[in-house]
């Protein structure tokens, strides 16, 4: 259905184009915050993580060979992507006219 208005109209074209502007800005947005993010995560994680589960990540890190290192590593990258993505589509989000408290 909605499809068809936007082909019966002809505005297609201005549909994708900000699609695809608000994708890479939400991109552009999550590739700025994610050094910020990897710190963060860390101290977060450190601070609010009961102390067994950073012993067993720890143990876990300690026993394992390097392909179970690398894959630590990599879900803690994937991870921290996921948080700044999350955090500056949210902020996308919130640009608009509703969010402002004007």
């Amino acid at each position: 259905m909605f499809m068809r208005i936007i082909y019966k109209r002809q505005h297609y074209l201005s549909v994708i184009r900000w699609g695809a502007v608000a994708v890479v800005q939400i991109l552009n947005e999550s590739v700025k915050l994610f050094p910020f993010a990897l710190v963060m995560f860390a101290l977060m994680a450190f601070y609010f993580l009961p102390e067994r589960i950073i012993s067993d990540v720890v143990n876990s890190w300690m026993e394992t060979d390097t392909t179970g290192k690398i894959s630590l590593i990599r879900l803690y990258l994937e991870v921290t992507f996921m948080l700044s993505l999350a955090s500056s589509s949210l902020l996308f989000m919130c640009r608009g006219k509703r969010c402002t408290g004007k």
